[in-house]
């Protein structure tokens, strides 16, 4: 018959970390092995390694971690209670030995610190880009399991990079001919904070200078003068220097950035070479097109141009009279660059244009004469505006309630927003404010609202939100449905009446668990606001919809989102996907009905489909969208 040790208590006082262990009965065995931690009622609740043994009365313990919310096993106690005793059981290695210790939680916030587990999967990052000078270099942090948090630190031959903390990093020119290597550290709650490093790139090349054609301006004509324009090279050379040719042939001593057409020119093509050098990089050089010396032309305006400034307009350039007339080969021009494909008379400005300089250059060439280019005036187009959402209205569409136009958030800056309000699409007189107050002579209609933004500077901009055939009475609505797509069936795992007697009731006493799996589309409930959509406290992937008067909806654990806050979203929009990030037990969506300013659980999510019955294993079948 195994022998037993009688319950043998001790206090864990976890404001200062100790543990007290009381003295084996005098009746039991004397043990020969350490006390095994492992125990039946917090699987993670461990003693210092060093201190595993038997102790007599007044020795004390520290404990290494504690852990809440762990699964128990012989006894129902799913959560360690904030105060008041909760026992753990201690088995030793040989013998059947058992103690009985007692835990004291006398603090909400003990200075024990929590469990932590190691991440099953941390792989070490990689770097991808090119190793050069200028080049952007991007950290791959590999496929963690969990997923996790990852900060960057950018290393230069091992070293830490001051302010290099992004997931990329572009080498400076004083990072030449030194390695790169990236330290990725990965952080999720519940989980030990761990670090990986890449291996090092081979030893940074010199960069690329990005280089455009220059551009000879002036007439070639024997006396006057013509000059290169090197244009805009990235990065921008300290120093650029020049070599003009004639017919491909340097010209001795022409080596500025202008050159005076000599006598000897006429009738050969002149062409400009331009080299540029930065530290760091290797040096790069460009060859203009040829301009052709000769006569000079006797009229050779500048070109203009004419048409609206937005994008979709026609932009038409007139090149006037010259004299003699010689052929034309045209160029359009967005911020002095040439637009490929765009070498016509006329020019449609695409959204590529909105906030951009755009002008017409020319080129007259004639057998005997000077090339000449003439450029216009530039004319800078009007900007898209940017976000600019789709609006949604909130409330029940049906008499004698009052419709609420969400706009959501538009830029950049600052930007002016009217509403009109539309029946079966045409405006409602008089109905231009962000509140529509329904009533009879609206029953049947589709009720829809027109947003219009605009800003000084930019195209004007106008969004439509989904109409609503309005009804004579709210019989039969709810505020939400369920939260994914319409014939979608997915199983009840927790409704209201569990969770009231779970974890921080408070917060999640109205809330239902949804057995979707893993990547199921989950959709909006009701219409409103995105106010949140990212990871929550204890590591979930979350959205909350503010619809109103205090009212959030919250949806739970997602594997990924589809939105972003400030958003507007309308009822049966996908806002995410399925999953278990976080706290869970498995893949599920937990949905809830909160206060948006305390998110404690405000009102048991009441829908057309389920009522205000959520039962254990009951199957939800969605009528949303």
């Amino acid at each position: 018959m195994k022998n037993r040790l009688a319950a043998a208590f001790a206090a864990l006082l976890l404001g200062t970390g100790l543990l007290v262990a009381a003295p084996a009965p005098a009746d039991a065995a004397t043990p020969t092995g350490k006390v095994a931690i492992k125990t039946q009622r917090m699987a993670k609740a461990t003693l210092n390694g060093t201190q595993l043994g038997w102790y007599n009365a007044g020795q004390t313990l520290t404990l290494k971690c504690y852990a809440r919310g762990q699964a128990v096993s012989g006894y129902y106690s799913p959560w360690l209670p904030n105060g008041g005793l909760d026992d753990l059981w201690y088995k030793t290695s040989d013998n059947g030995f058992v103690a009985d210790v007692d835990i004291n939680t006398n603090s909400n916030d003990p200075v024990t610190p929590a469990c932590t587990d190691p991440f099953t999967t941390a792989p070490n990052p990689s770097i991808a880009g090119t190793a050069a000078v200028g080049q952007v270099l991007r950290a791959v942090p590999g496929t963690w399991d969990p997923a996790a948090t990852f900060k960057y630190q950018w290393l230069l031959a091992g070293a830490a990079v001051t302010g290099a903390s992004g997931p990329t990093w572009t080498p400076p020119a004083t990072a030449l001919g030194k390695t790169v290597s990236v330290r990725v550290t990965g952080s999720r709650p519940g989980f030990a904070t761990t670090t990986r490093t890449s291996g090092a790139t081979a030893a940074l090349q010199r960069g690329t200078i990005t280089t455009v054609q220059p551009v000879i301006t002036g007439v070639p004509a024997p006396g006057l003068t013509v000059t290169v324009n090197p244009g805009a090279w990235n990065p921008k050379p300290a120093t650029f220097t020049y070599q003009w040719r004639r017919n491909g042939a340097a010209i001795a001593g022409a080596t500025a950035a202008s050159y005076k057409v000599a006598a000897t020119d006429t009738g050969t093509d002149l062409t400009a070479v331009v080299t540029g050098t930065v530290t760091g990089y290797n040096t790069a050089t460009s060859v203009s097109a040829p301009v052709r010396a000769g006569k000079q032309f006797t009229a050779a305006p500048n070109p203009s141009i004419s048409g609206g400034l937005d994008v979709g307009n026609r932009l038409t350039a007139v090149v006037g009279a010259w004299n003699p007339k010689p052929a034309f080969a045209y160029q359009w021009l967005r911020n002095g660059a040439p637009i490929a494909g765009a070498t016509t008379t006329t020019y449609v400005l695409t959204n590529a244009d909105a906030g951009r300089a755009i002008s017409f250059r020319v080129t007259g060439t004639l057998s005997g004469y000077a090339t000449a280019v003439r450029t216009s005036n530039a004319l800078t187009t009007r900007s898209l505006l940017g976000p600019a959402p789709t609006p949604v209205f909130r409330g029940y569409p049906a008499a004698g309630q009052t419709l609420t136009a969400l706009a959501g958030t538009w830029g950049p800056g600052a930007v002016s927003l009217n509403y009109q309000w539309l029946r079966n699409g045409a405006p409602i007189a008089g109905a231009t404010s962000t509140t529509l107050a329904l009533n009879s002579s609206h029953v049947g209609a589709r009720i829809s609202v027109r947003v219009t933004g605009t800003r000084a500077g930019f195209i004007p901009a106008t969004r439509t939100s989904v109409a609503s055939t309005v009804t004579a009475s709210t019989a039969g609505m709810r505020p939400y449905k369920l939260p994914f797509p319409r014939g979608k069936a997915y199983s009840i795992l927790q409704g209201p009446a569990e969770h009231a007697r779970g974890i921080l009731p408070e917060y999640n006493k109205h809330a239902v668990d949804f057995g979707t799996g893993t990547g199921a589309p989950i959709t909006a409930s009701a219409s409103g606001l995105v106010v949140f959509s990212g990871r929550g406290s204890t590591g979930e992937i979350q959205v909350r919809i503010d619809h109103g008067d205090n009212r959030c909806t919250q949806y739970s654990h997602l594997n990924s989102t589809t939105i972003s806050a400030g958003t507007p979203i309308q009822q049966g929009q996908l806002l995410g996907y399925s999953g278990q990030t976080g706290i869970a037990s498995g893949p599920h969506l937990h949905w809830n009905v909160v206060y948006c300013d305390s998110q404690i659980s405000r009102e048991v999510p009441n829908s057309v489909e389920m009522g205000t019955t959520y039962r254990v294993g009951a199957i939800a079948t969605s009528q949303n969208g």
